[in-house]
């Protein structure tokens, strides 16, 4: 998909990362988004709140989900800046 084609992304200011932001926003909740990565619902939670970063393999497993639940289109540097 060419860039301008990519969804439209508002980033969060606050936070490390967009993870919690772009999950919010599409309306899935954690519950969703635990089954559909298989990354438990403690360590999306620490990743949301900046306690971790996450590894690439989880950070992979959460992008392919949102992108999954969702039918958009994200990458990676639109959920870790």
């Amino acid at each position: 998909m060419e860039d301008s084609q990519k969804p439209e992304l508002k980033l969060a200011i606050s936070s490390p990362n967009n993870l919690k932001f772009v999950r919010e926003s599409l309306g899935i909740r954690m519950t969703e988004l635990v089954k559909g990565s298989g990354v438990s619902r403690v360590t999306i939670s620490d990743i949301e709140k900046g306690k971790r970063t996450g590894n690439t393999v989880t950070r992979y497993k959460l992008l392919n989900a949102l992108n999954l639940i969702s039918g958009k289109d994200y990458d990676l540097k639109n959920l870790f800046p």
